[in-house]
């Protein structure tokens, strides 16, 4: 299971992964273009890697991992918020949804 933040680089990690010979399932957020969409899935599907949806993600990750694959998570994506939590990171305050 693959962590990371929303920078750098991010789109080509998975790419190389799959072409170190260990295609990488990755959680996505559907775009709103449904076309541009579609032609961005295929693209980071062509190196060998799955693209899960974000919506309904849960058993696509649970199912991956226990075939031993490998699920990355881009740790940006917005969740629905249930509550907020005040947290602090390297003294700074931060506000983080649970």
């Amino acid at each position: 299971l693959y962590l990371t933040g929303h920078f750098g680089a991010w789109e080509l990690l998975p790419a190389a992964h799959a072409f170190m010979g260990h295609p990488l399932s990755f959680i996505t957020r559907p775009l709103d273009n449904v076309r541009l969409d579609r032609y961005l899935r295929q693209l980071r599907e062509t190196s060998g890697n799955r693209v899960i949806s974000k919506k309904n993600a849960l058993r696509p990750i649970l199912r991956s991992l226990k075939d031993n694959g490998c699920v990355g998570i881009l740790a940006d994506q917005y969740v629905a918020v249930s509550f907020p939590m005040n947290q602090s990171c390297c003294g700074l305050p931060v506000q983080m949804m649970g």
